[in-house]
């Protein structure tokens, strides 16, 4: 029996190395599932860094993509105001180019306005001096056909001859005023 129980004890012993065996085969399967795991872990870290790393650098891109498109919208703001502002500056030029243009026709106008109001008071005034010398004309041929009739006596052509003389007067200091 003692036998019997040496076997029973080598059949123990054995079945506990069989189960330590097993026991180190799960561990070891355990330990490769864990670095298995862990490798999974890593490699998806590393995904997940290079994921991160890639949006970073999209994020990065776009921004930059952001700050040149922004940049090129002021710059084209820019460039949009300069051309206003000349546009504006032309303008502004013209527009006194006008009010100068303006006012320089106003005083021609006003200087050929004088200078017509002048021509035709002058015209008018020769006209108005001109009748006035055929009606002395006139009145000179009534003072000789009175003279020949002997008519010098008679109150209506010593009238006339007043008149005559007040006229001639007046035309001469005229005369002598236009000279």
């Amino acid at each position: 029996m003692k036998m019997d129980h040496s076997k029973e004890s080598n059949q123990m012993d054995h079945s506990k190395e069989s189960n330590q065996m097993d026991h180190s085969k799960e561990s070891n399967q355990m330990d490769h599932s864990k670095e298995s795991n862990q490798m999974d872990h890593s490699k998806e870290s590393n995904q997940m860094d290079h994921s991160k790393e890639s949006n970073q650098m999209d994020h990065s891109k776009e921004s930059n993509q952001m700050d040149h498109s922004k940049e090129s919208n002021q710059m084209d703001h820019s460039k949009e105001s300069n051309q206003l502002k000349n546009e504006l500056i032309k303008l502004k030029q013209k527009q006194k180019d006008i009010i100068l243009r303006t006012q320089a026709n106003l005083e021609n106008l006003k200087k050929q306005t004088k200078t017509k109001i002048e021509e035709i008071q002058k015209k008018n005034f020769e006209d108005f001096v001109n009748k006035l010398i055929k009606i002395t004309k006139k009145f000179d041929t009534i003072l000789e056909l009175s003279q020949n009739h002997a008519l010098n006596e008679n109150a209506t052509v010593q009238g006339i001859i007043l008149t005559i003389k007040s006229i001639s007067n007046t035309l001469q200091k005229i005369q002598q005023h236009k000279s």
